[in-house]
């Protein structure tokens, strides 16, 4: 019991040292095009925004760029059951993992679908946004999470990248719908493809992950 108690604290340590809104380069592996996603609806064909209060990101970019463990990855986007507002939601599980229990996973919302720099990104650099807003909730609580946006740029064969650096937030979600921001202040928003993501470590949550999003968006 003793030892199973060092372990846990020991991880939560490590979590809370790192659970600050950084921007830092990206780091990505084994991105997986996946099928099309029912209820997911095409956005508008719209590459330059220009000053508005707010701008959706749920809505309008495309929850295709899986990451890690993406055959574990299950994300039903139109989740009706206790949305934040409106009548969906996202639903996203990790539930087993890869690697040896050693793996992660992750996805990113694009603006076009399955692009990680063959098109190019939308322009922002005029809408006056300067942080992420979302709403999130775990199944149970306790969800160990990264949230964030921007950072893709490693892939040299494609012309197009992000024009900021990733920037991101960890947290640890509970079971009650929660805001959460991750700041843009001083980024480059003139090319935005990977408008926002989510990652998670399965060594920080042995059980796997449930969890919720809603409500996310450029302000």
């Amino acid at each position: 019991m003793k030892t199973n108690k060092s372990i846990l604290v020991t991880l939560l340590v490590i979590f809370l040292s790192a659970s600050m809104v950084s921007c830092s380069p990206n780091k990505r592996e084994d991105p997986t095009i996946p099928e099309k996603i029912d209820g997911i609806v095409p956005p508008e064909d719209e590459n330059t925004v220009t000053s508005k209060n707010s701008f959706n990101i749920g809505e309008d970019f495309f929850p295709y760029g899986y990451m890690g463990c993406t055959k574990k990855i299950s994300l039903n986007p139109a989740y009706s059951t206790d949305p934040h507002s409106a009548s969906k939601c996202f639903k996203i599980e990790f539930t087993s993992s890869c690697d040896n229990n050693n793996g992660w996973a992750g996805v990113y919302w694009t603006n076009k679908e399955n692009n990680w720099g063959e098109r190019p990104g939308r322009d922002f650099s005029k809408s006056g946004f300067t942080k992420i807003t979302f709403w999130a909730k775990g199944n149970k609580g306790g969800e160990m999470i990264e949230f964030g946006s921007g950072g893709i740029d490693e892939t040299p064969e494609f012309q197009y990248k992000d024009s900021y650096e990733k920037c991101k937030t960890r947290e640890i979600l509970t079971n009650k719908w929660t805001q959460y921001s991750i700041n843009l202040s001083g980024a480059d928003l003139s090319s935005v493809i990977g408008g926002f993501y989510w990652s998670a470590e399965w060594q920080a949550n042995p059980n796997g992950v449930i969890f919720y999003l809603d409500d996310i968006q450029f302000e």
